[in-house]
């Protein structure tokens, strides 16, 4: 998809390709624009200081170790308390929030199999983006109720920003909704797959085209934006 009508597609430009007041908010955050539309919608929802750590923590590359890659059964229990196994952006949300909670603790981080320096510079980064975002004052311009299932609130926050980037299982592989090409789950990728939908933060190219940081979502979701 070209960078203009992806932008369009986000609400960022109008039909003339002027900014929008939306696009204007998107072009003041530091990220990519999928990313940045996310943070504004997840005022919607009241998920902005989720939605904020888990941003960061994408762009501070930390990683997710797959269970079956780790090499005792102690250490895979150790790791499999922070994983949901429908998303993978919630298990870096459980990572982020759990070594907050442990005063961001480097022994506490080292005795959980988890990178100390990527977690601190997740916590620069997520300052950095507060302090643009309270400059924004975003948080007046979009309100809205929320509903009860917080976790389906998280998702939704993303999926406003990344609809752009789904995909559906159909015919024994995953086509991307938008422009019908065939991708797989990335190796690395935690969720239990349900061969039914999936949003991704990016794909990456080696011996196949793979979704990386995925998530499952209602296939129902695609019909509510398309009806918008």
């Amino acid at each position: 998809m070209r960078g203009l009508e992806k932008l369009y597609q986000l609400n960022s430009l109008d039909q003339h390709g002027n900014l929008t007041d939306l696009g204007f908010l998107v072009s003041e955050i530091p990220l990519e624009t999928q990313a940045a539309k996310s943070i504004i919608e997840s005022f919607n929802n009241n998920t902005f200081h989720e939605i904020l750590s888990i941003f960061s923590m994408i762009t501070s590359n930390f990683y997710l170790k797959k269970i079956e890659d780790i090499n005792s059964n102690e250490k895979k229990i150790i790791f499999s308390k922070f994983c949901n196994f429908i998303s993978d952006h919630l298990t870096l949300l459980n990572i982020f929030n759990t070594w907050r909670i442990k005063k961001r603790s480097s022994v506490w981080a080292a005795k959980n199999l988890l990178n100390y320096k990527l977690l601190e510079a997740c916590d620069k980064i997520r300052e950095q983006l507060l302090k643009i975002c309270i400059k924004l004052n975003i948080e007046y311009t979009f309100r809205s109720r929320v509903d009860l299932d917080f976790s389906s609130n998280i998702i939704k926050s993303i999926f406003n920003g990344y609809f752009l980037n789904t995909a559906c299982y159909k015919n024994g592989d995953y086509h991307t909704k938008y422009e019908n090409i065939i991708v797989s789950v990335h190796i690395e990728s935690l969720i239990k797959d349900n061969k039914k939908s999936v949003l991704f933060n990016s794909l990456i190219l080696t011996k196949k085209l793979y979704m990386y940081i995925v998530t499952n979502i209602p296939i129902n979701w695609f019909v509510i934006k398309n009806n918008k």
